[in-house]
């Protein structure tokens, strides 16, 4: 049986980042996803048209950078063609409202492609959904997925929103220590709603294609992917706020569009030619990890890392995987 040193289920930008540097030291890693691509919440898709394709960046929208050790996978990305800067400043609908002026970076020609060019000369499995692990009695993970498929690796990493790591592990006869119960219970995520609108109109989002709405409103963020040269045609992602998805997360597509037809139209005139909802459950952590990963005290060959830690951004997914994987290294 093949057996791999390191199994990472996630092909978010936690997973891949732990991937990569795992596979840079020559350790044997494979990746499992769920998911249709990799990405995770780096998501972008493309939706068919009467007028021709929409494409949205409908996950992150772009990241920031505060980390010296980020900065310089950011300039690596630039030379590589997979990211550019954005913007410094966005509008915002509360003209009393200022956010800081720092540089806005996104993927191109989507936020995806970050994660895609990340996934280069890795093993990476999508539409590979794990429902149980167990150890072996050779120390080795077994790693079974919904398709019937078994996978063995020595070490295994969760990168997957804490929520749906504890109940895998729940679910696989795994009951991690009192510590790391306690710790994963104390992390919550808010929701967030994606309203993924198509025109046969220009928007009127202001140039560089985004804006924000104070925390009162039911928009939290609404971004235009033409403006954003992401899109041939007008393509507007909106995030509503964690209030307004939290009230409506069960509330079907119909009701939620009908409830902030008015606002939306203003945003988007013209036709709309096509709709389409996207519901992210776990899309912001609401507090902060002041650490990179948490390795179980029970089972010491199991792993877990994602955007939960360190602050929740863009760059701590990344980082968090990172320092996973030295984590990892050095434990060898």
């Amino acid at each position: 049986m093949e057996t791999y040193d390191v199994l990472i289920i996630g092909s978010g930008l936690s997973g891949l980042s732990c991937a990569q540097r795992l596979h840079e030291e020559g350790l044997k890693v494979c990746v499992l996803d769920k998911g249709f691509k990799v990405g995770g919440r780096t998501a972008s898709k493309n939706i068919e048209t009467p007028i021709g394709t929409a494409i949205f960046d409908y996950g992150a929208q772009y990241f920031t950078v505060y980390e010296l050790e980020f900065q310089k996978q950011v300039n690596r990305w630039i030379k590589d063609g997979a990211v550019e800067k954005w913007s410094t400043i966005f509008a915002s609908a509360n003209e009393n409202e200022h956010r800081e002026q720092k540089i806005r970076y996104k993927g191109v020609p989507t936020m995806r492609a970050i994660c895609e060019q990340m996934a280069n000369g890795l093993t990476v499995h999508q539409q590979q959904k794990v429902v149980k692990f167990h150890e072996t009695t050779q120390e080795t993970w077994e790693v079974i997925t919904e398709k019937g498929d078994t996978f063995y690796a020595k070490t295994l990493v969760c990168s997957a929103p804490l929520t749906q790591s504890l109940d895998l592990c729940y679910l696989s006869g795994i009951i991690p220590s009192d510590s790391t119960v306690t710790f994963f219970n104390q992390q919550k995520y808010n929701p967030c709603i994606a309203i993924l609108i198509a025109s046969d109109t220009n928007s009127t989002i202001p140039e560089p294609g985004g804006i924000w709405f104070d925390d009162t409103h039911p928009i939290r963020w609404a971004a235009d992917n033409k403006k954003k040269n992401v899109s041939p045609i007008t393509a507007v992602t909106v995030h509503l706020a964690p209030a307004f998805s939290k009230e409506h997360f069960d509330a079907s597509d119909a009701i939620i569009l009908a409830d902030l037809y008015d606002d939306l139209k203003s945003l988007v005139p013209g036709k709309w030619v096509k709709t389409a909802i996207h519901k992210w459950r776990y899309s912001q952590p609401s507090n902060i990890v002041n650490k990179s990963f948490l390795r179980d005290e029970y089972y010491n060959r199991l792993w877990f890392t994602g955007d939960v830690f360190i602050n929740g951004r863009v760059e701590s997914a990344w980082l968090a995987g990172l320092h996973t994987a030295e984590a990892i290294l050095n434990s060898y």
